[in-house]
């Protein structure tokens, strides 16, 4: 409608330019009211900010001198407040200017909230208030005074904190407030100087400023009136304007614009936006509905929009764990977005890991690990990325069909460019660009989430780890089992242990965040408090011992340790420390000390008696051998030499085993030593079967020996250990091997020209020993079973020994066993080799190499064994296994020698031989007859001239040999060397001291040193033996060391301090063998040895050492002496075995019986003497007494009188009175003994009585004695005891009387006897 826009464009511009007019008249009206309002705001706001500096200087003062006063820190706040109100930092709230410090002031109002509003610093204020430069300077001065009034009182306030400020600007605390200075500073005349100063300044420019804005408003107030007619006449002209305007305007838009606002509000008010305004109008509003509907169009979408987003965000929120939060986003693009197909996957660890999805199948992976995967690529490259047009390329399976998808699209999902998750969606259908973009608008929320999330649960995760770590710590202090701590740098605890709180009787929260001050007692306290001390000054550790009350008060011995610990920073952050209870170990400590102690006794003890064992047991068998020796230097015939033999070299074997068990001592200190002498193999392969042989034949076991004769005989090294070992190993064998045999093997393993190593071995056909305890074997005291010793007996020793020696010799002692079918012990031993080489066995003669023979045994190693060492021989060796076999091959071949063993199941060796014999089968054959009972064979003269030799089991070679080249009458060199125990050497008529208290033991010495060409003199004791060098010139001494009176270790020393007796040979003579004793002997100045029992051999040689032999006269054979007497003559002793005594004591019988009856007559008084000191409580008389006792009648085969001595000696060591009970035991056996001799010698004693001169002097001497009172009057009626002068019954009175000391009785008794004529 163009004229009705021509009318309005008129009334238009015609209002227009009234109102551009007007306007402008208003405008400038306007503006000179501004002015006016402006001067006087400005004058107002002026005022205002003139009267807010002065009062914020008064409340400046008025804080500050009340906290003077009062020290009440909320007058400080009052005061910043003040001073940030000033420049802007705390702007007073609007339309409370007046009251506000009125209200502030009150100390229980929280400032907090009052701080609404806004404000500037007040200079800027006042600047902004319209003054000009110059105003603003002249103010800007009058509140740089008051600032300078603030440092005041900022002084002030650091003295009321116990501050000063020093030159260089640095705080200096001073240790207490100083309200006086404060309150001088706050009250003082510079104080108010500067605040009058400050008063001026402000009332001066306050005062030039307000006279310039009073003349301004008059100004503009003149103006406006000349203004304001020229608007009411414009007014007129505009209003009618305005009415015309207003008819057509309500006509053509008014209206209609009302009811298109009706339409819209009842929409909005029904927050309908979804709708289109259908109204018709004219022109341009037309247009504005169109706009409108395009308006609410888009409103309604962003609606849409945001209610996605809010929901959203709440699913965000909500989710409490990263699975949860992908479910829910999963559900939620499900439900709001139109996709059949969605996944979310965690990128960690270089994988992606589909957490939650729906849409994929069974075969779908979960897991994506190769980078050229599309979603690891989408997911690095960091850009979504869209597969478009799929057209049925990508299908997915729903209730068994098949979906085909259209578009799928990977969103990547990071956080600050990391990578952190992928989201995959499949979609039949096409997102629209705004589903699209809101997805790409809501990735880094998801991405935040997403990774909020993950540290939410890392974050769990560590706090569970930490807590639980914690818990840990805790419960590992808990279950250590010493009180342990930990202190802070402040010396006090943080932590304790259980055991810590269990030991001090306190719980946790007692002891936690106190010092051990407060937990110990003082002194205590002071020392942890020294000690913590230097461990927070340095770091390190410290322990130390400290004594502490436990709870129950009690005191204990601990060890402290305790370290201090850093932080991250180095610097030391706290101390831990245990405690380590030592009580027990104190009280173990002091146990222990004691136990070694009692220890070192029981060790001193046991010294003690392996030396008096040792003494004991060499006492009886020196009186074996040495009465043996003697015996094999009488006339003796074959039998008896053997047997004699054989007891002398057995008491030999013994008396080895004896020093064994004493060198165990030495084996356990690692003192035991071995010799290193010549000997010969043979030998002591004689002594094991002198041992050993008998006692395998007693049980019927075949003991045979198979040595290799290229084993050296003539060896360097130590025999007597050598014997010990294999004698130890096959009397094992012997005791463990009921049938069968024993076999004792040697052979060469290494052989040089110096030195040989021999392989030993003994093996049996016995009971053998289980696997699982041959390891046990070795032990000391242990045998394989408790079984075995209740069996068979031992000790267990003799292995534990025989391994120890072995290990000496330079070799290994082993054994292999199998239960039920015996063992194999074998040892190896390095040995040297003599100069002066022995025969070799394996070389031939000449005169014999070649010769054929036969070999009858039916023993399997026997045969192959002889079979062996005859081949060796270079004999043409062959065997058979019994004697029938042997006649058949007889009669088809002849033989040069035949080797027939005794005992043969069927036909025996012997009539082997008869038979052959008889049928003419051995022409020129020589007969060897092989037998295991050589000793104790006694052949017919008929079965003698059977044979050739005889060849005793187990077959040695050399014995072998040297049996075939007798036989053959071959001269031989004999690989023995030939025994000197039977040669006595002869000296230049030397004097020989011979100091021994028993009687016994002199006796053997004498017969030992009888035809010596030697003077010996005999004392009784030390004493004796130094009376007898001062008034006889001795060439050496033998000294026991244990006798009465003074033992030898004493007499040698008095010796030894005389000039003269500096170089006489002392030899120590004595039963104690133990190392320490012959110690003591060379200490005290002895120069050498000889152990008990005797050895002859030594002996001789040792006395070879220190005396010169005579000429050159060679030894002479000791002269036979008298056969003993006839057994049946032997009186009859009880508990006695009156031959075997004989022949222990050197077989002369009268020897004996002289012997004997000393002993009786001397024990008559020693045991009365013995039961004296015994009441006296003379212990160690009493030992000594009842040791010789024991000895003495041991040597003389009184073994009941001995097992009472034995008795005696216990009980006196043990200090018990009631060995006198034994003591009278003793007396009697005695007694009985000596009346039993003297009824023998009444009936076997040829009649020797004395002539009556004789009978007449020994009567007066025996009166003599009676008188005089001396018990020595028992030796002249020993001496008369052949005479009939009285009879027995009187004898024995006589006897009896002077015994008990009952002299006047004696003398009655004398005078009533027969007298002689």
């Amino acid at each position: 409608m163009p004229s009705i826009r021509i009318l309005f464009t008129v009334l238009f511009l015609a209002m227009g330019l009234c109102s551009v007019a007007m306007f402008a008249v208003s405008v400038k009206l306007s503006d000179l009211h501004v002015d006016s309002r402006n001067h006087q705001t400005q004058l107002f706001q002026f005022y205002r900010l003139s009267q807010e500096l002065k009062q914020s200087s008064d409340n400046l003062t008025k804080f500050a001198r009340a906290y003077s006063v009062t020290g009440d820190e909320h007058w400080e706040t009052l005061f910043n407040r003040v001073l940030s109100v000033r420049t802007g930092q705390a702007p007073i709230p609007e339309g409370n200017e007046y009251e506000y410090w009125d209200v502030v002031a009150n100390a229980e109002l929280d400032l907090t909230i009052l701080t609404l509003g806004s404000s500037k610093p007040l200079l800027d204020r006042i600047r902004d208030s319209g003054i000009s430069a110059v105003e603003f300077f002249e103010l800007k001065n009058a509140l740089a005074l008051s600032d300078s009034l603030v440092q005041l009182e900022r002084e002030a306030f650091l003295a009321i904190k116990g501050y000063q400020q020093v030159d260089d600007g640095k705080l200096v605390y001073m240790g207490e407030p100083d309200l006086e200075k404060a309150q001088s500073l706050l009250y003082g005349n510079e104080y108010f100087a500067e605040k009058e100063r400050i008063m001026k300044a402000i009332a001066s420019a306050n005062q030039s400023i307000l006279n310039r804005i009073e003349g301004q408003i008059a100004e503009a107030n003149l103006l406006a009136d000349k203004y304001e007619a020229i608007k009411r006449a414009i007014l007129g002209i505009l209003l009618l304007s305005i009415a015309v305007s207003f008819l057509l305007l309500w006509r053509l838009y008014i209206s209609p614009l009302s009811q298109l606002l009706r339409t819209v509000v009842g929409q909005v008010k029904r927050k309908d936006y979804a709708f289109t305004i259908t109204q018709t109008a004219y022109a341009e509003l037309q247009k504005f509905i169109d706009s409108l509907n395009v308006v609410f169009h888009h409103i309604s979408e962003q609606l849409s929009h945001n209610t996605l987003v809010k929901d959203f965000n709440i699913v965000l929120r909500t989710s409490q764990s990263t699975q949860a939060l992908a479910r829910e986003v999963t559900q939620f693009l499900l439900h709001q977005f139109p996709v059949q197909q969605i996944g979310v996957y965690i990128h960690q660890d270089d994988v992606l890991k589909r957490i939650a999805g729906v849409g994929f199948g069974e075969g779908s992976a979960n897991v994506i690990r190769d980078d050229s995967a599309t979603e690891m690529s989408v997911l690095l490259s960091g850009e979504p990325y869209c597969m478009k047009s799929l057209k049925g390329k990508y299908a997915m399976q729903v209730n068994g069909a098949s979906l085909e998808l259209n578009e799928i699209y990977y969103f990547p999902l990071c956080v600050n460019g990391k990578p952190v998750a992928l989201l995959e969606l499949g979609t039949v259908d096409v997102l629209t660009p705004q589903q699209y973009q809101w997805l790409i608008q809501m990735l880094d929320d998801l991405s935040v989430s997403i990774q909020l999330s993950q540290n939410v649960e890392l974050q769990r995760k560590a706090e569970k780890k930490v807590l639980e770590q914690s818990q840990l710590n805790q419960e590992i202090l808990n279950a250590t089992p010493n009180p342990m701590y930990c202190l802070s740098p402040q010396g006090k605890y943080l932590t304790v242990n259980a055991k810590f709180c269990e030991m001090f009787g306190l719980t946790m929260q007692e002891i936690v965040g106190r010092t051990p001050n407060d937990v110990f007692s003082a002194s205590t306290g002071q020392v942890f408090t020294t000690v913590h001390q230097e461990l927070r000054q340095t770091k390190g550790s410290r322990n130390y011992e400290l004594s502490l009350c436990d709870g129950s008060s009690q005191n204990r011995e601990m060890l402290v340790y305790e370290a201090s610990f850093s932080n991250g920073d180095g610097e030391i952050s706290g101390i831990v420390g245990i405690l380590l209870d030592l009580t027990e170990r104190k009280q173990f400590e002091n146990e222990l000390r004691e136990a070694k102690e009692l220890a070192d006794a029981m060790s001193q003890a046991k010294g003690d008696f392996l030396a008096n064992m040792s003494h004991e047991i060499r006492t009886p068998m020196n009186a074996i051998l040495g009465m043996a020796h003697l015996a094999l230097n009488t006339e003796l015939d074959p039998s008896q030499k053997k047997y004699l033999t054989r007891i002398n070299e057995s008491a030999k074997n013994l008396l080895g085993i004896i020093n064994d068990i004493l060198d165990f001592s030495k084996i356990e200190a690692g003192k035991l030593t071995v010799e290193s002498i010549d000997f010969s193999l043979d030998e002591v392969f004689d002594n094991l079967v002198n041992v050993v042989s008998y006692k395998a034949h007693e049980k019927g076991v075949e003991f045979l020996l198979d040595i290799d004769p290229k084993v050296p005989i003539g060896l360097v090294g130590d025999p007597l250990r050598l014997g010990q070992v294999l004698v130890n190993l096959c009397s094992n064998a012997v005791k463990f091997t009921e049938k069968g045999e024993i076999v004792v093997s040697a052979l060469v393993e290494q052989l040089d020209e110096n030195r040989a190593t021999i392989r030993f071995s003994v093996k049996d056909t016995g009971i053998g020993i289980a696997k699982e305890k041959i390891e046990h074997l070795f032990r000391a005291f242990s045998q394989a079973d408790s079984s075995i010793t209740r069996q068979f007996g031992g000790t267990g020793l003799g292995l534990s020994i025989s391994k120890q020696l072995v290990e000496l010799m330079g070799g290994e002692l082993v054994v292999s066993s199998s239960e039920g079918t015996g063992s194999v012990f074998s040892f190896t031993i390095d040995c040297g080799l003599q100069e002066a080489k022995m025969r070799d066995l394996s070389e031939p003669v000449n005169a014999l190499a070649g010769k054929r023979a036969l070999i009858v045994d039916d023993n399997d190693s026997a045969r192959s064994i002889l079979r062996t060492l005859l081949t060796a021989m270079h004999f043409d060796a062959k065997a058979v296994s019994n004697a029938y076999e042997a006649l058949d091959e007889l009669k088809v071949c002849t033989y040069d020698m035949l080797f027939v063993d005794w005992t043969m199941p069927g036909m025996n060796g012997l009539e082997l031989l008869q038979k052959a014999h008889d049928e003419r089968l051995l022409p020129d054959c020589k007969v060897f007859l092989v037998t295991a009972y050589g000793r104790e064979l006694s052949l017919t003269e008929q079965s003698s001239k059977l044979i050739d030799a005889l060849i005793v089991k187990p077959v040695n070679p050399s014995n072998l040999l040297d049996a075939v080249m007798d036989s053959f009458g071959i001269e031989h060199v004999t690989s023995k060397v030939t025994p000197s125990d039977n040669v006595r050497p002869r000296f230049e008529k030397q004097t020989v001291l011979l100091v021994e208290d028993n009687e016994v033991n002199q006796e053997v010495a004498l017969g030992l040193l009888s035809d010596t060409n030697l003077d010996v003199l005999v004392a009784n004791h030390g004493q004796e033996a130094i009376k007898m060098l001062g008034h006889h010139k001795v060439s050496l001494v033998l000294m026991d060391m244990q006798m009465p009176v003074m033992d030898g270790i004493t007499a040698c020393q008095e010796i030894r301090k005389k000039d003269e007796w500096q170089e006489l040979p002392i030899v120590a003579m004595t039963a104690n063998a133990m190392q320490s004793d012959v110690e003591r002997c060379i200490n005290a100045g002895m120069n050498g040895h000889i152990a008990k029992p005797i050895n002859v051999a030594n002996l001789y040689q040792t006395l070879q050492q220190y005396l010169p032999l005579e000429g050159a006269q060679p030894p002479s054979v000791s002269p036979p002496q008298d056969k003993e007497s006839s057994a049946e003559s032997y009186p009859e002793l009880t508990g006695v075995d009156v031959a075997q005594a004989i022949f222990d004591t050197g077989g002369n019988a009268d020897s004996y019986f002289s012997i004997l009856e000393r002993f009786l007559d001397a024990q008559k008084i020693d045991t009365h003497s013995l039961r004296a000191i015994i009441a006296k409580k003379d212990w160690e008389g009493a030992e000594r007494m009842a040791h010789t006792l024991k000895g003495a009648s041991a040597n003389l085969g009184i073994h009941d009188l001995t097992d009472l001595a034995i008795k005696i000696e216990k009980r006196v060591k043990a200090c018990d009175g009631s060995a006198i009970e034994v003591v009278d035991q003793a007396q009697q056996m005695v007694l009985m003994l000596r009346g039993q001799m003297q009824a023998w010698r009444g009936k076997h004693t040829t009649s020797d009585q004395p002539s009556c001169d004789e009978m007449k002097a020994m009567y007066l001497s025996l009166v003599d004695k009676v008188e005089n009172y001396d018990v020595t009057a028992l030796d002249i009626i020993n001496q008369a005891k052949h005479c009939d002068l009285w009879n027995d019954k009187e004898k024995q009175q006589l006897i009896e009387l002077i015994e008990n000391f009952e002299f006047e009785q004696a003398k009655q008794l004398l005078d009533k006897l027969p007298q002689p004529e």
